[in-house]
């Protein structure tokens, strides 16, 4: 216990020091609850309540590093509908894996059906957002500045894929969604990206 109070105090990293805290607190918790009831010969219910309460305590920090796995049909549909594409059709998670804490990374990809597949292209390329020549180094965030934007699109095609490009930022302090979709013209493979920047 001590050496996590020290290693909280000293360090000055965000998340890790209010993980830190959170296991102390938890940890404090299950202690003082197992003395309590030891204490007033309550040994058996000490031992259910510690076993109760570090169950509790482990399931946030399980759903975490689990992640990848809770990632349903529902979560990509929501996270394609906040970039006004829609999936009419039915569909395959074929892959999801997010890293990081303060910078996220999410990439997942989607077999989906090759008519959701020519209504998306077709969307993209007939959007106000499209454009037919793209730069090797163009960069949606510097287009946006460093304020509060409303979400700025950018469509754009190559020969292998079709892509929609996401910006926003929408509280000051918070970090920035970029997403990135992309449809691939040979095969029924939808990509998206979110950085966190």
């Amino acid at each position: 216990m001590t050496i996590l109070l020290i290693l909280a105090v000293a360090t000055e990293m965000g998340y890790l020091t209010t993980l830190l805290m959170i296991i102390m607190f938890a940890f404090l918790i299950i202690f003082v609850s197992y003395w309590t009831l030891v204490n007033l010969n309550f040994k058996k219910a000490g031992k259910i309540v510690t076993i109760a309460f570090t169950i509790l305590a482990t399931l946030p920090f399980l759903s975490f590093a689990l992640e990848d796995y809770f990632f349903f049909k529902s979560d990509a549909k929501k996270l394609l509908t906040e970039n006004q594409i829609t999936l009419t059709d039915n569909f395959e998670i074929k892959s999801n894996q997010i890293t990081g804490l303060s910078d996220l990374y999410q990439k997942f990809e989607l077999e989906i059906s090759l008519k959701d597949k020519e209504r998306i292209i077709l969307q993209l390329k007939n959007s106000k957002y499209f454009q037919d020549s793209v730069k090797a180094d163009h960069n949606l965030s510097l287009k946006a500045g460093r304020g509060l934007t409303n979400k700025i699109y950018f469509d754009y095609e190559k020969n292998e894929f079709v892509c929609r490009e996401t910006y926003q930022n929408l509280k000051i302090g918070y970090v920035s969604d970029y997403d990135i979709i992309t449809i691939d013209k040979k095969n029924n493979i939808l990509t998206f990206e979110r950085i966190n920047e």
